[in-house]
């Protein structure tokens, strides 16, 4: 038996029991590993799910990429842009939008709302506007002629819903009169009800035609800016960067996580601070680990100075507890991460945890397994617990074999 079979195999008695189960002071340094695995990859993937919902949802409500000039003039070369995008295969459809500020109001009723002027031909085929409406049947002809679409949120707080109408109004007075300047204003008929899932939008949404966006504005030929949908919204960072070079420099290209970075950039700092929290646990669970080995060194300390003194080397006394700390990290990161894949399995096919909350727009705990995660998760806690092998390696080398043998003598 060579030098290295021996370390493996006194590591081995030092981890399991006659039984081959692991020793009652090893559980508590597995139990630290699995429960902080499991922790990490379990939270990380129901995060994953929250975010790529609610990713699904920005990307059903607006386009991916975003083209405005800047100081936000009107573009009136809405034509020659959009021959430009349709020679890109990655861009599947585009909508010119007219976008203002007006206020809503239904009797003595009244909500601030951000109004979208689009072609309704055009804006279905970049956003799920028409697949979410739960009340009501726009159509071309009936969304032209004065109506408008809102938000299922708004419909309650102005008590109104599909048939019955609203009134459109700017919040200062552009309009000359024997009384001063008054307030632009303009009735709707409200031909449709949508719910996107995201309150804000839910809320504040509200869409018209352009020709009527114009008449607030003033804006009598041209857009704001145009949207675009991509093939794979995940990737139009890449795509944003060559219509931004072809388009030059007097028009801004935005992708979504640009204009929502806001959300986008929540999503990931509770994503990152919940990654450092969780490792915590497996920090301290190195700790326990490690504590471990140096009651082990106590307990062993005549049994290693006499293995030191019978030809056994440092290297090998090394190799002892490196095997320890691999062994016992590597059983508890397997069962962390197989215990954590089949609960996140259990709960992608079958749903068993619901979120009971009335009108709330996830129904079910959302699951989403990103590999690269569990890579790192993995490998950081494997380096962590072969870390904590350290110390109490120093302290079994420093044991005196001379010191050993005279305790035993007496």
């Amino acid at each position: 038996m060579n030098k290295f079979s021996t370390s493996l195999k006194i590591a081995q008695r030092l981890i399991f029991n006659k039984s081959h189960f692991l020793k009652k002071e090893n559980v508590i340094s597995f139990l630290g590993i699995f429960i902080g695995v499991f922790g990490i990859l379990t939270v990380s993937s129901v995060m994953n799910g929250f975010n790529q919902d609610m990713s699904a949802r920005i990307f059903n409500t607006k386009g991916d990429i975003k083209i405005y000039k800047k100081h936000h003039q009107p573009i009136y070369d809405e034509n020659k842009i959009n021959k430009i995008l349709a020679k890109n295969k990655k861009i599947k459809a585009v909508s010119g939008i007219i976008k203002t500020e007006l206020i809503a109001q239904k009797k003595s009723l009244v909500s601030p709302v951000i109004v979208y002027g689009v072609k309704l031909e055009e804006h279905k085929k970049i956003t799920k506007l028409l697949d979410n409406i739960t009340l009501g049947h726009p159509n071309k002809k009936s969304f032209n002629d004065d109506g408008i679409i809102i938000g299922l949120d708004l419909s309650f707080q102005l008590n109104a819903t599909v048939g019955q109408q609203i009134t459109l109004f700017s919040g200062i007075g552009t309009i000359p009169s024997p009384f001063g300047l008054i307030p632009k204003s303009k009735k709707f008929t409200i031909i449709g009800v949508f719910q996107s899932g995201i309150p804000t939008y839910d809320a504040g949404y509200v869409y018209i035609s352009r020709k009527n966006s114009r008449y607030f504005t003033n804006i009598e030929n041209g857009v704001q800016s145009i949207e675009v949908k991509t093939v794979n919204p995940y990737k139009s960072l890449d795509l944003t960067k060559k219509i931004q070079t072809k388009l030059g420099k007097k028009y801004i290209v935005e992708d979504w996580s640009s204009f929502e970075s806001n959300l986008y950039s929540s999503m990931k700092f509770e994503k990152i601070i919940t990654f450092i929290i969780l490792f915590l646990m497996i920090i301290i669970a190195s700790f326990n680990m490690s504590g471990n080995f140096i009651r082990i060194v106590a307990e062993k300390k005549s049994e290693i100075g006499i293995l030191k003194s019978i030809g056994l080397a440092d290297k090998e006394i090394i190799n002892i507890f490196l095997f320890i700390a691999i062994i016992i990290g590597s059983i508890g990161i397997f069962g962390g991460s197989l215990f954590s894949l089949l609960i996140l399995g259990i709960q992608t096919h079958f749903h068993l945890i619901q979120i009971p909350v009335p009108g709330f727009p996830i129904q079910f705990l959302p699951v989403k397994i990103i590999p690269f995660d569990f890579l790192i998760v993995i490998s950081i806690t494997f380096l962590i617990s072969i870390i904590s092998s350290i110390y109490p390696t120093i302290k079994a080398l420093k044991i005196d074999i001379i010191t050993i043998v005279r305790e035993n003598i007496k």
